[in-house]
């Protein structure tokens, strides 16, 4: 088997760049490591990412993942160039096969690459250094940006998109070090989960649009529990409409009670919290 040495990969990105920069971008192969780094053959990777020319201004992206010793297709993008500086990137939602979700990337030419900014309508929902333009190979400081709220929520540093750093923002000011998955004492909601799920169920607010609209399904809420008890850094692992996710972030907001924190070695630290926010119209029997 050929293995391309560092070297050699780092001349096929740079040959890759001016193609973009210049005529439009041929077809390209870039494989991701389990740390989700650049790698240099299929061998070494856990999915990889082609891209192919269908005509001038016409591209087409397959994300491919290993599962179970075999290489599955797992998301479909097609890419439309718009202007000079502006790509729209059309994909499924992976939450709701029946939706489309429509990326639109600016980018501006570098010395190392490119800088750009995704948009997903009008809200603006990350921005970084890539060394390409799709897909993306991230690099230096990357900030990204809640899509149904426009702030803030996580700022990382890459090398080859491999995560170096997180910082997690609690407001538009200030933020946390990446926050425990699993500690010694858990949070606890006062009352346990139970009450938790109550207190989320009275003061979940539906959206008249969505029923009018007969919009339902269940937003899941990832959140972080602060030492002091308080609730900071939403973000939603599944989404399933914009009025419902709206919705469900302002439902975890408005708990009426604190947690108590959690503890790690005897001392208060952040831990990640995730529960289900659900909109479904009762019917009358």
């Amino acid at each position: 088997m050929k293995v391309i040495t560092p070297i050699r990969l780092n001349f096929i990105l740079c040959l890759i760049i001016v193609s973009v920069g210049a005529s439009g971008q041929h077809d390209t192969t870039i494989y991701f490591s389990i740390y989700s780094k650049v790698t240099d053959s299929k061998s070494n990777a856990v999915y990889y990412s082609q891209v192919v020319k269908k005509e001038n201004d016409l591209f087409s992206m397959m994300d491919y993942t290993l599962k179970n010793k075999r290489w599955i297709p797992s998301n479909y993008t097609v890419i439309r160039r718009e202007n000079d500086n502006l790509f729209r990137l059309t994909s499924q939602s992976q939450t709701n096969k029946s939706k489309n979700v429509i990326v639109k990337r600016f980018f501006i030419r570098t010395d190392s690459g490119y800088r750009i900014k995704d948009y997903n309508d009008t809200i603006l929902i990350q921005e970084g250094k890539s060394k390409l333009i799709f897909p993306l190979i991230k690099f230096g400081t990357w900030r990204f940006y809640n899509s149904s709220t426009g702030k803030i929520s996580t700022e990382r540093t890459y090398n080859d998109d491999q995560i170096l750093t997180s910082n997690y923002y609690i407001s538009d000011t200030e933020y946390i070090d990446e926050p425990f998955v699993i500690v010694e004492k858990m949070p606890v909601y006062p009352g346990g989960d139970a009450v938790l799920l109550q207190d989320i169920a009275k003061h979940t607010m539906y959206p008249e649009e969505a029923k009018e609209k007969n919009i339902t399904g269940s937003v899941l809420v990832r959140f972080a529990i602060l030492k002091d008890g308080s609730i900071g850094c939403v973000s939603l692992p599944k989404k399933v409409h914009p009025l419902l996710d709206t919705a469900a972030i302002k439902t975890v907001y408005s708990l009426p009670k604190q947690f108590k924190p959690g503890e790690q070695g005897g001392r208060k630290v952040n831990v990640w919290y995730m529960v289900p926010v659900n909109f479904f119209i009762q019917t009358k029997e």
